[in-house]
């Protein structure tokens, strides 16, 4: 079985049967280190990192606008004109239909998507969670759109991927119908302080002449 370290320093492997876990003698080679010896051990020994190496390569490009996603050595979620190695992802199943996507280049990265429409990168330990505390979901399904290309859409959020002003981004069909009650209430917002500015203005007009009035009464004298 995994036994997952402490900081995301890697898993340990251990026999379900024994206990004994998997893990390099100081001279480099691979053992089992039964319990009573694995206190003897450098935790370093014991853990290891896990690699996916299945799945299938592809771009994930985007026809339209001629781009390509792209991941860097940091985990960074851009957007490319590139037909290379760091636009490559690797498609893993992940069970009940969906996909895990990960960096071809640089594997320790999946693909994830926020509630609120955000593209990033996440790790392997916290994709194993859905309901992790950042909010990430590394889980997409692909699905053909009335043209038939193929969209991908997060498990947790229902939101597709997109390319919104240039920025990689998700979208959901509410978020017309949120935006147009956003402009709706910004632009009367607008005509209400218009309206109130005016008002004011003719307000302080009416002051103006009446103190005019005052100063220069017109009593009929020569």
């Amino acid at each position: 079985c995994l036994i997952k370290g402490d900081n995301d320093s890697g898993v340990v492997l251990q026999s379900l049967k024994t206990g004994d876990n998997l893990g390099l003698d100081s001279f480099g080679n691979v053992v089992l280190f039964q319990q009573q010896q694995q206190h003897e051990q450098q935790l370093s020994s014991l853990l290891w990192s896990i690699d996916c190496v299945t799945g299938e390569l592809c771009f994930l490009s985007n026809p339209m606008m001629d781009s390509r996603i792209r991941c860097d050595l940091a985990g960074l979620m851009t957007l490319s004109s590139n037909w290379k190695g760091w636009e490559v992802f690797r498609l893993m199943e992940a069970g009940h239909g969906y996909v895990d996507i990960s960096s071809w280049m640089h594997s320790q990265w999946l693909l994830c998507s926020t509630l609120d429409g955000r593209v990033t990168a996440c790790s392997h330990a916290e994709a194993l969670n859905d309901d992790n505390e950042k909010g990430f979901c590394s889980k997409w399904a692909i699905e053909k759109s009335d043209i038939g290309t193929g969209v991908t859409s997060s498990k947790s959020h229902g939101r597709y991927l997109s390319i919104n002003n240039g920025t990689l981004r998700t979208y959901h069909q509410n978020d017309e119908a949120i935006n147009e009650k956003n402009e709706d209430e910004t632009s009367n917002n607008r005509e209400d302080a218009s309206n109130k500015s005016s008002q004011d203005n003719e307000a302080n007009t009416t002051d103006v002449t009446a103190t005019a009035e005052l100063e220069n009464p017109d009593d009929g004298s020569i």
